[in-house]
């Protein structure tokens, strides 16, 4: 898959030294996570990349931290890609209860971006330029000896396509904040039927907060 690249970004690919820096967006409830794999803070002004998700923000320098699997490109768009964490305390409750409830994070937005650093200085060239856009998907835990290793998995928004979410219909906006589809749906299973007379389209939606509140009634 062809992505566009800047000028200067693609004279330093084109440079004998390739040195590499990633940068890692997770969009986790409460939490999100900004870092890049450098040494201190990451500051994007605002309409400096022109990328929305990076423009405005700051990411958490992590040294090599973090460590991603190969990307790889196919016909029907981008494989899976694995973040790793290595070297976790598997033994820290806040750790555990955020994969648990996976709530907090599956299906929830994740972009990993490249840029390519200076072979002398290991200052920024270029511009950063995305390799993955999409949702997380799964994040294992595996441990030895009390050391642990945190995976996330990546997978394209496209991947979902032919697969069942196994979710809810109530999960949905938790999936897409956007789709509001459901708000009416579940209103609708909740009222109570009245002989003679006819439903009423609410005149005003239910607000995301309103929603969730709904979902704990019992259906009628």
């Amino acid at each position: 898959m062809t992505r566009p690249l800047e000028a200067a970004t693609i004279t330093s690919l084109n440079g004998k030294d390739l040195p590499l820096a990633a940068i890692v967006y997770l969009d986790i409830l409460g939490d999100n996570v900004l870092a890049w794999t450098g040494i201190g803070d990451l500051v994007f002004g605002a309409g400096q990349t022109g990328d929305a998700s990076l423009d405005g923000k700051t990411f958490t320098g992590v040294g090599t931290f973090i460590e991603l699997s190969e990307i790889s490109d196919g016909i029907g768009g981008s494989d899976a890609l694995e973040i790793s964490l290595p070297g976790v305390d598997v033994g820290q409750p806040a750790l555990r209860q955020l994969i648990t409830n996976r709530n907090a994070w599956q299906f929830r937005r994740a972009i990993v971006w490249l840029m390519t650093l200076d072979a002398e200085t290991y200052a920024i060239t270029g511009k950063p330029f995305r390799i993955k856009t999409g949702r997380m998907d799964r994040m294992p835990l595996s441990e030895n000896n009390n050391n642990g290793v945190v995976r996330c998995v990546i997978e394209g928004q496209q991947s979902y396509g032919d697969i069942p979410l196994a979710s809810r219909y109530s999960e949905q906006i938790d999936i897409n904040p956007n789709d509001t589809s459901q708000k009416w749906a579940h209103s609708l299973a909740n009222m109570k039927a009245i002989i003679g007379k006819s439903t009423v389209t609410p005149d005003v939606p239910m607000s995301n907060k309103e929603f969730k509140k709904s979902n704990k009634k019992k259906f009628s």
